[in-house]
Formats: C-alpha cells, structure tokens, sequence
C-alpha cells in the first residue's frame, strides 16, 4: 500500500507493506515500514529484488538447518533404544562446521531474486524438512547397525569390548555418512542448473558445486591425517565399511531424488486424509 495523506493510515497499518511518501502527512509516514525520499519510485523495484533475495536465502538456510536438527533428533531417540550415543561432541562439531556452518554463510551470499512462491512458508518448509529428516534417519540407522554389529561380534569376550571397540567405530561410520549427507543436501538447494526466474531457459550455478568438492577435500584431510582424526575422535576405518558408507550415501541420494520429485510424501499425506499444514 501506498499513500500519502491521513485517510491512507488505516490501510497502510493493515498492508504487509506500507509506503509513504517524504512529501506526505506525519501520521502517514509514522505508520509507514517505507518512506520514499524525493517522492522517487525509482526506489521500489531495487528494494523488491533485494527483499525477494533476502527471504529466498533465509528459506534456503532455513531448509538447511531444520533438516540437520530433525535428522539428528530422530537419530538420538531412535539410537537410544539400543543402547548407544550415536555421536562424540567433538564429532557433532566437524558435522556442524561442514555441513550447516560453511553452507550457511555460501547459501546466503549466493541467494538470488526470484519471484516468492505463494504458499506458506511453513508448507514450504515442511515439503523438504520431512521427507530429508525421515529418509536420513532410516539410512543412517542401518549404516550404524552395519557397523556395529560385526565390529561387536568380531571383538573379544570382556563386557567392555562392545564400548571400547564397535561403538566408536560405528560412531565414526554415522559422522562420515552424515557429512557427506549433508554436502549432498546442498546440491538439492543449489543445483548444479537453475531456472531463471520469470524468464525461459536455465543458468549455470557450479560455484556450490565447487563447494561441495571443496568441503569433501577437507573430509578426506581430516580422516588421512592422524592427529585431525584424533582431535575429532574419529576412528580409521577400513575398506568394507568405507563401501557400506558410500552405498549407503547413494541409495539415500536417490531415494531423496524420488520423493522429492515425485512428491511422494504429500501424496502419502492427501491419501491418508492428512491436510496441508
């Protein structure tokens, strides 16, 4: 809404957005969230884009942080019930740095404009928090219980054997699954090819492509060099559960690909009778 006289109070309190003009009545511009300087619109469309970057990014980051608090608060409930913790606080801080940390500070300097979809932010939100939180848990339970189990068989009899031997091991196993998750996650918010709002045709969007190389580099630093594994509390390990891993990985990517492209999770939902949030 725009105005400049004390009739356009009301209606500029109730807008989403209220501009007034510099020339205009002091009540007027009071209420306004915007003045316009001189009575120049050539303000507006600047100030659109930039509002429309700014949400555009918070969404993205927004999706990056409610997966990764899902994912691991059903990862803690679930791992519970066996008995375990699923991570070692010097862990979560290597998952937190290269999966939220980095990609937050990227994903807001590279948000773009764009035309603001029109359903609740919340709906938005919930349409890939779900289906990323619920797929990743399922995954990394198994890639847990595949490691654990026949580190835990293959060890000694003392009772300690399970504590000081499979656990950090399966420990390791969830950390690196998790990040490469994660880095993953990232291609899914900022594809390789983007289409270009309002307009026919896509552009290239490599640099979080590049990104991601960068941060799985630093992953394979930190487990090739013994004192970075040791500060992270990390644990070597070999061949076969590096395989485990990377399957794992891939059949997560794939499966998140499937859901997200067919909508499967809200046809679960309309199917059940569950409303929109």
């Amino acid at each position: 809404m725009i105005g400049d006289g004390v009739n356009d109070v009301l209606s500029l309190k109730q807008a989403n957005l209220g501009i007034a003009m510099q020339s205009g009545s002091q009540a007027t511009r009071g209420v306004a969230d915007l003045v316009l300087l001189q009575d120049s619109f050539a303000a507006l469309p600047p100030a659109v884009r930039e509002g429309q970057r700014i949400r555009n990014g918070m969404q993205d980051i927004l999706k990056l942080f409610l997966a990764r608090v899902a994912s691991v608060t059903l990862l803690l409930i679930s791992i519970a019930f066996i008995g375990s913790f699923p991570f070692q606080p010097r862990q979560t801080s290597l998952l937190t740095l290269l999966t939220v940390g980095v990609p937050a500070l990227a994903l807001a300097y590279w948000a773009r404009p764009g035309r603001v979809a029109s359903e609740s932010p919340l709906r938005a939100l919930a349409r890939f928090v779900l289906p990323v939180a619920v797929t990743t848990c399922l995954v990394a339970i198994g890639v847990y219980l595949a490691i654990l189990i026949p580190a835990s068989l293959s060890l000694p009899a003392p009772d300690n054997a399970y504590r000081e031997g499979a656990l950090p091991l399966a420990q390791t196993a969830l950390t690196v699954f998790l990040v490469l998750c994660g880095l993953i996650l990232l291609l899914f918010l900022e594809p390789p090819t983007r289409a270009r709002p309002g307009k026919q045709g896509k552009y290239s969007n490599w640099w979080p492509s590049l990104l991601v190389l960068g941060l799985f580099i630093c992953l394979l630093i930190v487990l090739a060099v013994p004192p970075l594994y040791v500060l992270f509390n990390l644990q070597p390990l070999n061949v076969i559960a590096y395989a485990i891993i990377m399957a794992a990985v891939l059949f997560w990517a794939v499966l998140l690909w499937l859901i997200l492209h067919f909508h499967l999770f809200e046809r679960v939902f309309q199917g059940s009778g569950v409303s929109d949030p």
